[in-house]
């Protein structure tokens, strides 16, 4: 238990230096638009990588998953709510595997 507890702490304190470190050394260091850009869409791009091999197979069959990633993609793509965007994509591959 105690070797738990200094693994845990050892990984706390690599993990929270660079980031204390980065804050106090970078503080005024203002990125230009590009690399604001950049560093604000690296969530949604990490997000996307992992969820989108697991959609292909999310259905059963390669077709209805396809079929909801272009449902869900052309809402989103027309500024839908995420909601809306969830929603649609269910209903278009149930309907899917139900006319097929």
């Amino acid at each position: 238990m105690r070797q738990m507890m200094a693994v845990i702490l050892g990984m706390s304190c690599v993990t929270f230096l660079p980031r204390i470190a980065s804050m106090v050394w970078f503080k005024d260091l203002k990125p230009n638009a590009f690399w604001r850009r950049f560093f604000n869409n690296i969530p949604y791009a990490m997000l996307s990588v992992l969820i989108f091999p697991d959609v292909l197979s999310a259905c059963g069959t390669a077709e209805a998953s396809l079929v909801g990633v272009a449902a869900a993609a052309l809402l989103s793509l027309m500024q839908k709510s995420a909601t809306t965007v969830v929603l649609g994509a269910v209903i278009s591959v149930y309907g899917f595997l139900w006319l097929f």
